[in-house]
């Protein structure tokens, strides 16, 4: 996070965080110390000495003097940021690709690698004036009709 030790001495993990996000997590966390329990991958987002937002995944578990009183939790932050920014890349490009399949003119199928259909788009079902559950017994790669093309090299 950039900080020195010194710097974050004596200051509690919300103060390293946008007020918003430090508002959401005290109620998550009041309930874990009310209950001392231990909690596990709980995201939250802080601030890099530098600005930059950085996303941590919290792991903590209590810790309590010799009467059993809790002092504090003991923990570990991970920086999951670039997990977060490639999820993140990963859902805009679905999104994309969910888009140009459904809105394409163009009859498209796709295929398991055994020859099961998995999906058809708009374009397939009026092309073929079907319907995908028309092809819930259907294999391609079974498909006699077929069968002169597949020897012949055509994919």
């Amino acid at each position: 996070m950039g900080y020195e030790p010194e710097e974050i001495l004596g200051r509690t993990p919300f103060d390293l965080m946008p007020p918003g996000e430090a508002s959401n997590l005290s109620e998550v966390f009041r309930e874990f110390i009310l209950t001392q329990r231990v909690f596990e991958k709980i995201e939250n987002t802080n601030l890099h000495k530098d600005g930059r937002l950085v996303v941590l995944e919290t792991s903590g578990v209590p810790f309590f003097d010799a009467n059993g009183k809790l002092l504090g939790y003991r923990g570990i932050d991970r920086d999951i940021t670039k997990r977060k920014q490639v999820e993140e890349a990963l859902r805009k490009s679905e999104e994309r690709f969910k888009g140009l399949f459904e809105q394409s003119p163009f009859s498209i199928q796709i295929l398991d690698t055994k020859g099961w259909t998995l999906q058809v788009n708009k374009g397939w079902e009026q092309l073929w004036n079907s319907t995908p559950d028309m092809l819930a017994n259907y294999n391609m790669l079974q498909d006699p009709q077929l069968e002169g093309e597949r020897n012949s090299g055509i994919s």
